[in-house]
């Protein structure tokens, strides 16, 4: 929060809204509280960590020293219906958390024990791997939910589950400035927030991936186009070389947060350049064709080549949207010549998404199984932004165009309050619920892995179940980061035959997780093997340990 405060007067010199202002600030506090964090844990003193701020701080001040002028103050009626519109995002998204004691998802799990390693001083150590590449490649919402834990002194999921939310609040609220700088008007503002907050099922539905580092991302590169584009729009001394340093100071702390969000502000920063001195847009036809045909390829390929992928990015947004989709499409043809590149911009910033989909990463330059620049749900988490960039540009071009279209119409407040409430209302029916296929750790599980800590030596090793590319897993995948016992990761449909069993004793696992999803072992091919007994059970999951005495030293005699 000093961080934010302290670059409050540095955003009044440049917006002439009092509310981008509080909002752009606190953005600030919150990057550079994640950055703290980062470095405190990494150097282990904090005075490191913020000593990196305010050096920032006095930087930009000499830049940021003109006093912006015309300042403007957002309306009554406006600011009475964003503190409600904020208590009604609140609400909703909080509302995520009723009655869930763990983050969901087998990625949760993961992250729960790199923030207890965190936590136990080993950040330094988990950067980088014996070979010198990096072992994981973003610790920004790691840390910060270790110093969340460490400060509120809440355990680390629930820690993991409150920060998530927040994020959660906090990045519909970044489309205010945004919006409100496209569109000049507070009303464009105030619907984009709500397009974001309500409009898609993303970003709010990657909680129920545990996908917390990519939506900490979100927040960042939000908080980067928003600077940039306060920058671009004031008279500062070496404006071009600014942006560009600014730019170049984002890839590196983005490095903290997420490695694709360094590519996403690479993409976005090269589209403003294509646009920089291009004021207006010639060959409209044209560029409109081409477009169309290149947004339209990128779905045939990705259609033929992976259907899968396309399936889950058709379902999230066109099935589950398809309301907001419609309504897309119809104002989309409201844009106005002079925000045409505006549009353009943000339906170019799309097929490039798409394009990256299928371009893999040089072998081995991460110490990861990432195969591709994007994968599919991050580009599923990226892409309600230009969606909703181009659905609150519309919409406000259309509302702007009754206004000058013959008489003046009064009733417009009272079409935009309806508006607002319809989008609201339509969080009740949209926004995404628990999934039963996202809830890993359900009670009869927590049941088992505590009896598990509680019964079980130390020393033991327990067998847990796998998915394809050991991408899926049931709760097995909690029991280490959760007991501190260890675990050994098998194919969920394996038949548990003598080749099998003996593997295990040699390797002296004897206890198999035997969990309640799709992805668990199966209980009667176990109880078929007749070479071990079941421990204990809990509506369904169960704790099976093998008798390797009744198992031949040799399979086949």
């Amino acid at each position: 929060m000093i961080a934010g405060y302290f670059f409050f007067p540095l955003f009044a010199r440049l917006s002439t809204d009092t509310i981008s202002i509080v909002f752009l600030s606190a953005e600030t506090a919150l990057v550079f509280l994640v950055v703290g964090a980062f470095l405190s844990f990494l150097f282990n003193a904090v005075v490191i960590a913020w000593v990196f701020i305010f050096v920032l701080a006095i930087i930009l001040r000499r830049y940021w020293s003109r006093p912006s002028k015309n300042k403007k103050t957002i309306g009554v009626s406006q600011f009475i219906g964003l503190i409600l519109l904020l208590a009604w995002i609140s609400i909703v998204k909080l509302s995520f958390l009723s009655g869930l004691s763990y983050p969901l998802y087998s990625d949760s799990a993961y992250h729960f024990d790199l923030i207890n390693q965190i936590l136990g001083g080993k950040l330094s150590s988990l950067l980088f791997s014996a070979n010198g590449l990096p072992n994981y490649y973003h610790y920004g919402f790691h840390s910060i939910a270790a110093l969340s834990s460490l400060i509120s002194n809440l355990s680390i999921e629930k820690s993991m589950l409150i920060v998530g939310q927040v994020l959660q609040i906090t990045i519909p609220l970044s489309f205010y400035p945004i919006g409100k700088m496209l569109t000049h008007k507070a009303w464009g503002g105030i619907l984009a927030v709500t397009i974001a907050a309500f409009g898609w099922p993303m970003p709010a539905y990657a909680s129920q991936w545990g996908k917390y580092p990519a939506i900490l991302s979100v927040q960042f590169f939000l908080w980067f186009y928003s600077i940039y584009l306060l920058i671009q729009k004031n008279d500062i001394p070496k404006k071009r070389l600014f942006s560009f340093l600014f730019t170049l100071m984002c890839l590196f702390i983005g490095l903290i947060f997420h490695t694709r969000i360094v590519i996403i502000i690479v993409l976005f920063f090269v589209i403003q350049k294509l646009f920089e001195h291009n004021t207006t847009v010639k060959k409209d036809t044209h560029l409109n064709l081409f477009l169309f045909v290149a947004l339209l390829g990128n779905l045939i390929l990705l259609y033929i080549n992976d259907f899968e992928d396309f399936q889950h990015i058709y379902i999230k947004y066109l099935q589950e949207s398809g309301l907001t989709a419609l309504l897309l499409l119809f104002f989309a043809r409201f844009f106005r010549h002079q925000s045409k590149q505006l549009f353009y911009q943000q339906v170019i910033f799309i097929v490039f998404l798409l394009v990256m989909l299928n371009i893999p990463i040089p072998h081995g330059l991460l110490n990861r199984n990432a195969e591709y620049l994007i994968d599919r749900p991050f580009l599923e988490i990226i892409l309600f932004i230009p969606l909703t960039l181009i659905m609150a540009i519309a919409v406000t071009n259309f509302t702007n165009m009754l206004l000058i279209s013959g008489k003046r119409i009064r009733s417009l407040r009272i079409y935009r309050a309806v508006a607002i409430v319809f989008l609201g209302a339509m969080s009740v029916f949209t926004y995404p619920i628990r999934s039963s296929c996202c809830v890993i750790l359900d009670p009869p599980n927590i049941a088992v892995i505590q009896r598990i800590k509680a019964e079980l030596p130390s020393n033991a090793k327990i067998l847990i179940a796998a998915g394809t590319w050991s991408s899926y897993y049931d709760a097995g995948i909690w029991i280490s980061p959760l007991t501190g016992i260890q675990t050994v990761n098998w194919s969920y449909d394996t038949d548990f035959d003598k080749d099998v069993l003996l593997s295990l004793c040699k390797q002296s696992v004897i206890y198999i997780y035997v969990g309640n999803t799709a992805y668990s072992f199966g209980r009667l091919s176990l109880q078929n093997a007749n070479s071990g007994q079941e421990l204990f059970q809990v509506n369904g999951v169960s704790l099976f340990k093998l008798d390797c005495q009744d198992i031949p030293l040799e399979s086949g005699r």
